[in-house]
């Protein structure tokens, strides 16, 4: 995972610990939050923003370091890494869909404005990247929870630097998440289409 330094706090953030704990298809965090589980209809990432992010992280079997110096491994999952660990293919999307999970429901948890799909898969890579807390303290969450959606793009273009110099991975990563907020989902597509189709 390639972490990008917040422009406001310089500090990397980090994603609570899932426990060892599972009751009744419940996940309880270390920090006491409860995740409920998928059949329950936890909002998804779709397609794209999952093929957005494996792009970007690559896929890695055994530990290396991401260019913010956090060991890594699979499409740059941290919390379990250890040095000597090699993993499958398979338990790489294991670990990914884990880490997914978690970024999902932060994303679900802070943003109080509707989202498409695909704003809301953006999102979903972006706090993948940069942690949960760094995107709630984030002037991007703030003006988007006024309702600026205009302003996503620029501030996910803010998330690029690490120690100071801008990386050109990350601006490609962040320029791909902002072209991919500002892309309709099929249906809105569909309709704008028939609204000018009717009007001509």
């Amino acid at each position: 995972m390639q972490s990008a330094l917040p422009p406001e706090t310089g500090m990397a953030g980090r994603f609570p610990r899932v426990l060892n704990v599972v009751l009744a298809g419940y996940s309880i965090m270390e920090d006491g939050e409860i995740a409920l589980p998928e059949f329950w209809g936890a909002r998804r990432i779709n397609d794209a923003g999952v093929t957005l992010i494996k792009r970007f992280e690559g896929l890695h079997l055994t530990p290396y370091l991401c260019p913010g110096g956090i060991r890594s491994i699979g499409y740059g999952h941290t919390r379990t890494v250890r040095a000597g660990m090699r993993i499958t293919p398979e338990q790489a999307e294991q670990l990914l869909n884990e880490d997914l999970r978690m970024a999902e429901r932060t994303v679900s948890r802070l943003v109080g404005v509707p989202l498409n799909g695909n704003q809301f898969s953006a999102l979903v890579s972006f706090v993948f990247n940069v942690g949960a807390a760094n995107f709630s303290n984030s002037t991007l969450l703030r003006l988007l929870n006024r309702g600026w959606y205009d302003q996503v793009p620029a501030q996910l273009m803010r998330w690029n630097r690490v120690a100071g110099e801008a990386m050109g991975g990350l601006t490609r990563r962040r320029a791909a998440e902002a072209a991919l907020w500002n892309e309709p989902e099929r249906e809105e597509a569909q309709q704008a289409a028939e609204t000018a189709s009717s009007a001509g």
